[in-house]
């Protein structure tokens, strides 16, 4: 089964088929792939030796010196403008090389494959591209969207199960913006059995695609409505930071939509019984939510500087009712650290 979308000006294909993994062509282009993908598919993508990097995928890759590295190595081969960018991997090595491609040269055609749950779903779809700035999660990077994006559930099939869990997080984060059967459909699942059924998990790959869309085709700046999609993103990129990135990406996105829910419940908002809902369903994926409390305290510093402030206040996406969120802000951390 393979599924179109448009998202702006991007062809997005999304597909479950093993038999395409290895299959692309990078003889008139740059190739950017994640060593561990390399190493799983490598003889079978056949990189030319004159348009392919590899590098380990983690935040530590996010940081001018790999993207110096990227330039000097296509500038060294003479990559030209109108070359077809390719970056193969998670949402790490798909920030790189989207933020790359967008520079080099003015912009070269970029293609996407991501190859995790948190690419698939998140970081691949909407044209953010991003690098690590001092003490800001993507503190440095560009809107760049991509000509193409190949979403291949395959590839899920080679992560380990603490990986898959970050990306179920981010996954659920759109039941909890837009449609809350999607947060339905995984509650009663354990994470074995969601990574067994194929159909079912391309089913909620595309529909939380087809979410992202439609924020995306409807605020491509990220400056309106489109912000909604950063619920438990002001808290997450703080907490990421907090622990030093010991914490996945998704896992942090977790404790900050947990967090975002407790100050939405103490502003009044009628969430019911959604906090505790989705605290269990944390526990039971393997989250310990008690790593909140460990790092908040150092977390709240790191908020101050995040790249969505306004005019000096912090702005939060909280959710008011199930599956509706609403932005806010606060003009001093204080009122922050009492709702949590």
């Amino acid at each position: 089964m393979e599924h179109k979308l448009k998202c702006l000006d991007t062809e997005i294909t999304i597909t479950h088929d093993p038999s395409r993994v290895s299959s692309i062509s990078v003889n008139d282009g740059y190739f950017l792939v994640d060593k561990r993908l390399f190493s799983i598919y490598g003889k079978e993508l056949r990189p030319s030796k004159h348009a392919f990097t590899a590098f380990k995928g983690g935040e530590k890759i996010k940081r001018f010196k790999y993207l110096k590295k990227l330039f000097k190595d296509m500038s060294s081969r003479g990559i030209e403008r109108t070359a077809l960018f390719t970056a193969m991997g998670g949402g790490t090595i798909t920030d790189l090389g989207a933020l790359a491609a967008s520079l080099y040269k003015r912009g070269m055609p970029l293609q996407l494959r991501p190859t995790t749950l948190v690419g698939q779903v998140d970081a691949a779809i909407g044209g953010k591209t991003a690098i690590n700035g001092g003490k800001s999660k993507n503190g440095i990077g560009s809107f760049y969207f991509p000509k193409e994006v190949f979403i291949n559930t395959a590839y899920l099939d080679t992560l380990n199960r603490r990986d898959f869990v970050s990306g179920l997080i981010e996954t659920v984060k759109y039941g909890f913006i837009s449609d809350i059967s999607i947060f339905d459909r995984l509650m009663g699942k354990d994470v074995d059995e969601v990574m067994r059924d194929k159909a079912e998990l391309l089913n909620i790959v595309k529909r939380a695609v087809e979410i992202k869309c439609s924020f995306v085709s409807e605020d491509p700046y990220d400056i309106g409505v489109r912000m909604n999609l950063n619920l438990g993103h002001t808290w997450g990129h703080a907490l990421e930071t907090a622990s030093s990135y010991r914490l996945r990406h998704g896992e942090a996105v977790g404790l900050g939509i947990l967090a975002a829910m407790r100050m939405s419940e103490k502003m009044g908002f009628p969430l019911g019984g959604l906090p505790g809902y989705f605290s269990g369903y944390l526990c039971r994926i393997g989250l310990d939510t008690r790593l909140f409390d460990k790092y908040r305290k150092k977390a709240l510093r790191f908020i101050t500087g995040d790249k969505k402030k306004s005019n000096g206040d912090i702005r939060f996406i909280l959710p008011v009712e199930p599956g509706r969120t609403e932005i806010f802000s606060f003009s001093h951390i204080d009122e922050i650290a009492k709702l949590v």
